[in-house]
């Protein structure tokens, strides 16, 4: 009877430690599972998507400390690591030191850039607009753009936003980004001006103001005398000041408001050294 007893409770030990051996393993396989669910998840955060299409060019890669999945894989409970790591590879958290062009398998570190892409579908051009003008600029307005790489053709623009801080220039003034669509152009001839690439510099003319009525005079000929905006009028040829009120002032042309009337006879070169009553031919 002795026997019996002690063979009964030799069968109920190893009974007992055969279901902890199975809750073990059971254990280990859910702490597999979880590693390599971290694993899929560390591949997946090496997966690079961007939000447009456009043109990829592949940065040269200067050095690189250690691997995104490193960083990933650090995060994840020191129990877990090392069956994480086991699942990737050995270099799943390695650290490496490279130059050169950038290639497949080669560790970078966070933060580092790896490509450029350029959206080329909608090409978009950024200008400074200097405090004296920019109050006169508005949504929607109209540019007439030239590039230095083609002098002779003229490509169309409008103002998309209207910056709100202010920069200093290299002269000292204060100036305000605009950003503007760009459109298609036309060379001199009337041809289909080339595409730009991004990067090319540019001049935009900003049609902020346009007054088709108003007579305009070079804007050479216009000077300040005692406060007052002034052209030299020729009246039987003796120079004579007129005070005037100016419209629209453009690079090259300002228009006149009041002041003068069409078939009057101006100066318009070398006003600063007129005088009044002065002989002119």
């Amino acid at each position: 009877m002795q026997v019996s007893s002690t063979t009964s409770s030799t069968n109920d030990a190893l009974t007992n430690a055969l279901a902890s051996i199975s809750q073990l393993v059971n254990a280990q396989g859910g702490t597999a599972d979880l590693a390599v669910t971290a694993a899929r998840d560390a591949v997946k955060a090496l997966t690079i998507r961007a939000p447009i299409s456009g043109i990829v060019t592949f940065d040269a890669v200067a050095s690189a400390s250690s691997s995104g999945a490193s960083g990933v894989l650090s995060q994840l409970p020191s129990s877990l690591q090392g069956l994480a790591s086991s699942v990737l590879g050995s270099g799943g958290g390695s650290s490496a030191s490279s130059s050169g062009s950038l290639t497949k398998g080669l560790p970078v570190s966070s933060g580092q850039p790896l490509l450029t892409l350029t959206d080329v579908a909608g090409l978009t051009l950024t200008t400074q607009v200097d405090e004296t003008d920019i109050l006169l600029v508005k949504t929607g307005i109209k540019a007439n753009v030239q590039l230095d790489a083609v002098p002779d053709a003229n490509y169309q623009g409008r103002v998309t936003s209207v910056g709100v801080t202010p920069s200093t220039s290299s002269r000292g003034g204060v100036s305000y980004v605009v950003r503007l669509s760009f459109g298609s152009g036309t060379t001199a001839d009337g041809l289909r001006a080339p595409r730009p690439l991004p990067g090319m510099s540019a001049v935009a003319q900003l049609q902020v103001r346009t007054d088709r009525a108003a007579i305009s005079v070079p804007a050479s000929a216009v000077f300040r005398d005692q406060g007052s905006d002034s052209v030299w009028i020729v009246v039987d040829g003796v120079a004579k000041k007129r005070v005037v009120r100016l419209g629209a002032q453009g690079a090259d042309t300002i228009a006149i408001a009041s002041g003068l009337k069409v078939g009057d006879t101006i100066v318009i070169r070398g006003a600063d050294r007129v005088r009044e009553g002065q002989s002119l031919s």
